[in-house]
């Protein structure tokens, strides 16, 4: 605290130290919340089917050109046959050879 310097000893606060912001003419309005559980959304079942050869280039548009939509689905599940989950799996094992 420092002194007003007015003649008067009683000490003031520096400004925007210990005041309210009433002094000011503003009002000030701050809640303290606790912390909340992420929020969960219902995610409705995915009911649309479409061809992978008819997606795929659209999917690659859209990476290629760093749209940032596409950031929202990368947690999104994707439902595929057997056959091709087989495929992509030997794939992901598979390094070219020099």
């Amino acid at each position: 605290m420092v002194s007003s310097g007015r003649g008067s000893d009683a000490p003031v606060s520096p400004p925007g130290i210990g005041r309210h912001r009433e002094d000011r003419g503003l009002a000030t309005h701050l809640r303290v919340y606790p912390e909340s559980e992420p929020y969960e959304f219902d995610v409705p079942p995915a009911t649309v089917c479409i061809r992978l050869g008819d997606l795929l280039p659209l999917l690659t548009m859209a990476k290629d050109a760093r749209y940032a939509w596409l950031k929202d689905f990368l947690d999104d599940e994707v439902r595929i046959t057997d056959d091709l989950y087989e495929v992509l799996q030997e794939f992901s094992g598979y390094r070219p050879s020099a």
